[in-house]
């Protein structure tokens, strides 16, 4: 009896050492890849085309050996893996529409990650049907390396790294990506923000409220919320902590919302573009509304309606290919946003190109007799 109860002991102690020692080796594993990410996009030019380089050649690689659904659209086309020298090379293969993704999520997922555990993300849906996307657990820790890209403009506007964070969403579910990481990770508590959590569906009253007691540095919230936000403090003035910084995502900031932001409250507002397909694509830096991509690991491409390559500066389909993603492959992707490349080049220094706001999605265009489309008069989606 004694001898059962001690072989049980040990059979609990084991897997809490076994997670233990998991965790140190993902936190060295984040580490290692958020070493300089803050300032990768500050790099040469052909430095970054050189690692975007590569990053092609081997997810393609990857796709055709691991992956259904790219093998078999590959051997249709008869494209070989070594014509896949460049990012422009991904334009050979088909535009995957979101319904494909929709229909059949696994049809993308490689059949090496699906042998280890990896994280199922799903897209809200506001858009219409949700999207499953997998990401394998390394590729999601790569992933979460590479914001220290946009990290180091709010931890610069807060005054330091350990700043305080008001984060603000519609459901707990989003702030499940935070929870997995400490989880799973040893962050230590001086390289974290102090975070106050909140809920964009209670009052604005409320919200303001509880900002002005634990008066953060930053607050991080979907663009809808912080339209709301301000729209509320204008039409009922009221004393509010003013953080030092506004960073947004998800969905939409309308631009005289964020002008009127910037230059009648003197607050910096930080644009942020991603999705559940690929993340992050883009990111603000305080200089406008326009965001610095991260060609290396989300390049985008922008088409006309008849799947065209767009000149510079011109608004079309957002193509993404996600470099990063080892679980779900997805490649020359028509996310559904309009947007266009920038010719222009920042003054913050940052060598990454420019992607304007989103200017809505493909759905809100209307096409009139002989074929001229007229766009949106706002956009739905940072």
């Amino acid at each position: 009896m004694t001898r059962r109860c001690g072989r049980a002991q040990v059979g609990r102690m084991r897997p809490t050492s076994a997670r233990l020692h998991q965790r140190v080796w993902w936190t060295g594993y984040l580490a290692a890849h958020s070493a300089g990410e803050a300032y990768f996009p500050f790099l040469p030019e052909i430095v970054v085309q050189r690692v975007q380089s590569h990053r092609v050649r081997s997810m393609v690689r990857h796709a055709y050996q691991t992956v259904p659904y790219y093998r078999e659209i590959m051997d249709r086309l008869r494209l070989r893996v070594e014509q896949f020298r460049s990012v422009e090379d991904l334009a050979l293969l088909p535009i995957l529409e979101r319904d494909q993704l929709q229909r059949d999520p696994e049809y993308f997922l490689s059949t090496v990650p699906a042998r280890v555990p990896h994280r199922r993300t799903r897209s809200s849906g506001s858009t219409g049907v949700p999207v499953t996307v997998f990401w394998d657990w390394a590729s999601w820790l790569r992933m979460t390396a590479r914001r220290e890209r946009a990290v180091l403009t709010m931890r610069r506007l807060a005054g330091g790294r350990n700043h305080r964070a008001t984060l603000i969403a519609v459901l707990p579910v989003a702030m499940e990506g935070i929870s997995l990481l400490r989880d799973r990770t040893l962050i230590p508590a001086r390289l974290r923000p102090i975070q106050q959590r909140l809920s964009a569906i209670d009052p604005p009253e409320l919200n303001i409220e509880l900002m002005n007691e634990f008066r953060p540095d930053v607050v991080v919230a979907f663009g809808s919320f912080v339209d709301a936000w301000f729209r509320y403090v204008e039409a009922y003035p009221r004393d509010f902590h003013r953080p030092k910084a506004i960073a947004y995502a998800s969905d939409a900031l309308p631009e005289p919302t964020r002008r009127r932001i910037v230059g009648g409250f003197g607050i910096p507002v930080i644009a942020g573009y991603q999705a559940v397909e690929a993340q992050p694509i883009a990111f603000g830096c305080a200089r406008g509304s326009s965001m610095h991509v991260n060609i290396d690991i989300n390049p985008v491409r922008i088409v006309g309606r008849s799947d065209e390559s767009l000149a510079m500066d011109e608004t079309g389909d957002i193509i993404v290919s996600n470099l990063e993603n080892r679980a779900s492959v997805i490649l020359n992707y028509r996310i559904g946003d309009l947007a266009a490349l920038l010719s222009e080049r920042c003054s913050c220094g940052r060598t990454l190109p420019l992607l304007s706001r989103i200017q809505g999605r493909r759905g809100d265009w209307f096409e009139l007799p002989g074929g001229v489309a007229i766009p949106p008069r706002r956009s739905r989606s940072n």
